[in-house]
């Protein structure tokens, strides 16, 4: 896959059509095949700028030599600390970073430093609707 179907792809996540538990699978399975994707990051070493960058986490060079075994580590780590409000903070944080990378690949073009704003209007209208449902499931 191209940046930009990844983009998509951790949009969709943040979007009002999954419940916050399905958002959180979405969310690992996504991020494990990004890494291990040869397509955004040609060279093992391009995934440390990452993880850097968007999670704020160093690990030692011998996890870098195995994709496989980076991504179970980073997901280990993220999961112990996930809940939606994170979740959507660093899919943002992805979607910039690979805008970025994106714009680097394809050289200058229009709204090249142009953010994604995921709409917090949504999402908080999102979270009072998960809520409500698990209110009226509590109540039957």
């Amino acid at each position: 896959m191209e940046p930009k179907d990844y983009i998509d792809e951790f949009k969709r996540i943040t979007s009002n059509k999954f419940s916050s538990e399905q958002s959180g699978y979405l969310y690992i399975g996504l991020l494990f095949k990004l890494i291990n994707d040869r397509t955004v990051f040609k060279r093992n070493i391009e995934t440390d700028t990452f993880i850097k960058e968007v999670f704020n986490r160093e690990y030692k060079d011998y996890l870098f030599r195995s994709r496989p075994y980076l991504a179970s580590r980073l997901l280990s780590d993220l999961n112990n600390d996930l809940d939606y409000h994170n979740l959507v903070k660093s899919t943002k944080k992805i979607i910039n970073y690979l805008l970025d990378i994106s714009n680097k690949d394809n050289g200058p073009k229009e709204g090249k430093n142009k953010k994604v704003k995921i709409e917090t209007d949504n999402i908080i209208g999102w979270l009072n609707i998960v809520k409500d449902r698990s209110d009226d499931n509590e109540n039957h």
